[in-house]
């Protein structure tokens, strides 16, 4: 659902920011192999811009906080050595030093993965996110909403101009 953005300091009402979400699983289909993080929900962005459903284009250089979460489920098997890994590209390339590890084993099948991380992006940049996984039965998972459970998204984004 997007948000409504009503600024209270002038100085802060320009900054460069936004946010995605996933309302859909994403699957690997073939274990070892990266696959892109695609966001089909806008929320709010100024200064930046989602494309092609897995790029975040940026209209400003300078420093970025970026942070995201991913809602992962094992659908089954993989025992103690399911994992998945996840890292960021910029303009295509990985990003050294962005890339995590998170156990999704089958006897905990939801698992969220989060970070934060500071990137310097030129304008014009795009910034991607990446995933891949050792074990098939790993999904970036979403739920629609149900009762008083609002839907849990499988991917969020948020990306901020901060230097």
């Amino acid at each position: 659902m997007p948000i409504t953005y009503k600024p209270e300091i002038g100085s802060l009402s320009e900054v460069p920011n936004g946010s995605w979400q996933s309302l859909v699983d994403q699957s690997a289909t073939v274990a070892d192999q990266e696959y892109l993080v695609g966001f089909d929900s806008t929320d709010f962005e100024r200064g930046m811009r989602l494309a092609s459903g897995n790029r975040l284009y940026v209209d400003n250089s300078g420093l970025y906080n970026v942070q995201f979460a991913l809602q992962f489920h094992n659908t089954g098997g993989g025992g103690n050595t399911a994992f998945a890994h996840i890292w960021f590209k910029v303009n295509g390339t990985a990003v050294p030093e962005t890339g995590m590890r998170q156990s999704v084993t089958s006897n905990s099948a939801y698992q969220v993965a989060s970070r934060d991380f500071f990137l310097t992006l030129v304008s014009g940049d795009y910034l991607q996110l990446a995933w891949s996984t050792n074990h098939t039965g790993i999904q970036l998972y979403h739920e629609n909403a149900s009762g008083i459970i609002p839907v849990v998204p499988s991917a969020v984004l948020t990306l901020q101009q901060v230097g």
